[in-house]
C-alpha cells in the first residue's frame, strides 16, 4: 500500500523535513509519496535571508539534541566538495556576554572543536567591550539563500511533488493523505489556532568584507545584542529581535543601531561596503518550539498531524535535528518501523538521484 504524506511549508523546516522523510522512506523500502504544499518558495522565504550562524543555546534538553544533530549534518556536508556552492562554511569565533549577566559555562563545550574560555588579556587585546567575558569555538555557517536553494533542488530531484497553494485547513488532506507534516511557521496562527505563535522581526545588513574570518556574538546589558558573521558571499551584521513586530521594511533607526554596535565590535567594518539590507519575520512561539504529533478531527474525518514549527531565530540551528524528529513521528503515525539513517546514506541517495 502506497502511503501519502503532505508537508505544509517550504522554508528550511519544510524542505529539510521533506528531504529527510522522503530519503528515509526510500532507504527503508516503504512505498510512499511525499508532497509539498506552500505559498512561497526559495528564495522568498525567511530562511533565505538569515545570517546563518549555527549556535547552540544554553542546555535545554531536546533543543540541544536538535542543534547537535544539525551540527553533525553540517560538518558532514562541510567535507563534501560542494560545501561552498551550497553555502556551508566553518569559522572560529567569539561568543561574548556582559559580566553583569553572568559568565556562560555551557555543558556542550566538550562537543565543539577549538573551545576555550577567553582571558581578560585576550579580551582587552582584541578590543572587545571591557565588560565582556566569553569563549572561542568553531562553528558552522549556513548562507541561507544558497543552502535553501540546494535543499529545494534536492527535493525536486527526488521527484517530490510541489504544490504552490495556500493551505487553509488540514481538512483538505483528510481521506487523501495518511499524515501531514506541519512546517507552516507563522501560518500556524490560523492553521492551528495557536495564539502562542508570533513574528520575531529581524533586520540585518550584508557587507562586502572578505577580510573578516571570525564571527563575533555579543550579548550586553539592556538587551544590547550584536553579531558579525562571515558567510560565503558576504558578512552579515545584526540584528534586531523584536517579538510581535510585523513590519517587513528596513528601519533606519535599526540600521544605525546595528552599524554602531558592530563598528564597536569590529572597527574595520567602517571601510566595508553595504551590499544589501534584509528584514525577515522569524516564526517564534512564546511557549517554545512545537515538534509533536496530534490527531486533528474535522467534520469530514480526522488526520494525524506532525507539528514542526515555532523555531524563532533558531531554525538554521535546529533544522536537521527537527527533520529527524519529524520523520520519527511520521513513522509512528504510519505504523512503520525504520532504521536509523547515517548521513552518508541520506546524502548518497540524494547524490544518486542528482545523477539520474
Amino acid at each position: 500500500m502506497n502511503r501519502r504524506i503532505a508537508v505544509v511549508g517550504a522554508g528550511i523546516m519544510g524542505l529539510s523535513s521533506s528531504l529527510h522523510l522522503a530519503t528515509s522512506l526510500r532507504l527503508d523500502g516503504v512505498p510512499a509519496t511525499v508532497e509539498v504544499f506552500a505559498e512561497t518558495f526559495s528564495p522568498h522565504n525567511t530562511s533565505d535571508g538569515a545570517a546563518g550562524l549555527w549556535h547552540p543555546l544554553p542546555d535545554s534538553g531536546r533543543e540541544t539534541d536538535w542543534a547537535f544533530a544539525t551540527y553533525d549534518w553540517l560538518r558532514f556536508l562541510m567535507r563534501k566538495p560542494i560545501h561552498g556552492l551550497i553555502g556551508i562554511s566553518e569559522f572560529s569565533g567569539f561568543r561574548l556576554v556582559s559580566q553583569d549577566l553572568g559568565q556562560e559555562d555551557p555543558i556542550w563545550k566538550d562537543r565543539i572543536p577549538g573551545f576555550s574560555f577567553l582571558t581578560r588579556n585576550e579580551i582587552k587585546k582584541r578590543g572587545f567591550p571591557s565588560d565582556a567575558a566569553g569563549f572561542v569555538y568553531l562553528a558552522m555557517m549556513i548562507q541561507g539563500n544558497r543552502y535553501c536553494q540546494w535543499l529545494f533542488d534536492c527535493v525536486k530531484r527526488l521527484e517530490i511533488k510541489i504544490h504552490k497553494q495556500k493551505v487553509e485547513s488540514f481538512s483538505q488532506f483528510v481521506g487523501q493523505f495518511d499524515v501531514v507534516i506541519n512546517c507552516s511557521g507563522l501560518g500556524a496562527i490560523s492553521l492551528c489556532s495557536d495564539n502562542e505563535v508570533e513574528p520575531v522581526r529581524g533586520q540585518i545588513i550584508k557587507m562586502e568584507a572578505p577580510w573578516i574570518k571570525q564571527f563575533i556574538i555579543y550579548n550586553g546589558k539592556h538587551q544590547k545584542k550584536a553579531y558579525v558573521v562571515p558567510c560565503v558571499d558576504y558578512v552579515a551584521i545584526g540584528s534586531t529581535l523584536q517579538p510581535g513586530n510585523w513590519d517587513r521594511t528596513v528601519n533606519p533607526d535599526d540600521r544605525k543601531m546595528i552599524l554602531d554596535m558592530c563598528y564597536e565590535l569590529e572597527p574595520s567594518l567602517k571601510k566595508a561596503r553595504i551590499v544589501d539590507e534584509w528584514v525577515g519575520l522569524r516564526p517564534g512561539r512564546r511557549s517554545g518550539t512545537r515538534v509533536e504529533i496530534e490527531a486533528v478531527s474535522y467534520k469530514n474525518g480526522s488526520i494525524q498531524v506532525v507539528h514542526n514549527y515555532g523555531h524563532g531565530s533558531k531554525g538554521l540551528t535546529f533544522h536537521w535535528g527537527c527533520a529527524q524528529e519529524a520523520t520519527r513521528l511520521a513513522y509512528q503515525a504510519l505504523g512503520v518501523v525504520g532504521r536509523q539513517k547515517l548521513a552518508d546514506q541520506l546524502y548518497g541517495l540524494i547524490e544518486f538521484q542528482s545523477k539520474m
